[in-house]
């Protein structure tokens, strides 16, 4: 072993392989080989890891890979892995907008709910809110999900993140008992295991601040 990182000899694997265009899944399982090949030594150069590994914590080793930011899922130099990225800061930083044409679609999708709510309530005005009222939240429920699956999804997230926050820009901290956000890496991707994480307020608040966001509440 030309390397006493786990990084290191990772990449020196990748490279032995033929520079192959790893998925984060395979370069979760080679990390994992190669820390066992260093505990053999007695090294432990990334205690992160070893602790992810240890406890079987798949979240926090995908984690701890991706802020490698390793050759071959950034897709500096094998466009075939930018498909894999699924770090914070390797995402897009906007959301998918609407072309001017698409925009033309979804006034005219409007139009339509709005006319067809109109000819059900007809003149009952508490009818109209009840209605718009229902569709929003419907709409709202398929891309957030329901409440209480999002208060089970946080549950597990705590699990498997040890009770820690999952920014890891910042140094290793606890997570609040209660006031924790759950952050999506993608929202187009939803509220699921494999693409939210938990952070504490101020990370989330921090990490929103840096991709533009404001509050306008």
């Amino acid at each position: 072993m030309a390397s006493d990182k786990v990084r290191g000899l990772v990449t020196e694997t990748w490279a032995e392989h033929g520079k192959p265009a790893w998925s984060a899944a395979q370069t979760v399982e080679v990390a994992v080989n190669v820390d066992r090949q260093l505990e053999e030594r007695g090294l432990n150069p990334a205690p992160r890891f070893r602790e992810a590994r240890t406890s079987d914590d798949r979240y926090s080793m995908r984690a701890w890979v991706l802020g490698c930011r390793c050759p071959w899922l950034r897709g500096a130099g094998r466009d075939s892995g930018r498909a894999d990225v699924r770090t914070a800061a390797s995402l897009p930083t906007s959301n998918r907008r609407l072309t001017a044409e698409e925009l033309v679609f979804a006034g005219s999708l409007l139009d339509l709910i709005r006319s067809r709510i109109d000819e059900l309530a007809g003149e009952d005005s508490r009818l109209v809110f009840a209605f718009k009222r229902k569709v929003a939240k419907e709409l709202q429920y398929d891309e957030r999900g329901k409440p209480s699956l999002r208060i089970r999804l946080k549950v597990r997230k705590r699990r498997a993140q040890n009770g820690m926050c999952a920014n890891d820009r910042a140094p290793r901290h606890a997570l609040p008992e209660k006031g924790a956000v759950l952050d999506r890496l993608r929202a187009e991707d939803g509220y699921t295991d494999a693409n939210t994480r938990l952070l504490c307020p101020s990370c989330d608040a921090q990490l929103q601040a840096d991709k533009g966001y404001r509050d306008t509440t």
